[in-house]
């Protein structure tokens, strides 16, 4: 793993299981309850046919691992887009771990 200037690490945030676009679109698509219209064209030098990120280095630095999948979490993640959307609230909403301790 090749670290910034700074000295800081670049860390992976996924699940360490391979995604193809195919996979994801047909995800997406089923959550948004739409058929996708796909235009398949030959692959081009440099295409990325499938992605995986390694999780190691997030779970030893961090203590952290995927709880979810990756339908899991495009089901979660278009759900709060959604939300978004229709209520127009962008409010930064922290998770658990990033709140920060209550006024005394």
């Amino acid at each position: 793993m090749e670290t910034t200037v700074s000295g800081s690490a670049v860390l992976n945030v996924c699940t360490g299981k391979a995604s193809s676009v195919r996979e994801l679109v047909d995800i997406i698509a089923e959550q948004c309850g739409v058929v996708p219209s796909i235009n398949f064209r030959p692959g081009r030098p440099g295409d990325i046919r499938a992605s995986v990120g390694c999780p190691w280095l997030t779970a030893g630095r961090l203590g952290l691992k995927a709880q979810i999948d990756v339908r899991e979490g495009l089901s979660r993640t278009l759900a709060s887009m959604s939300e978004e959307t229709t209520t127009g609230n962008r409010r930064f909403r922290p998770r658990p771990w990033q709140r920060l301790p209550a006024a005394s």
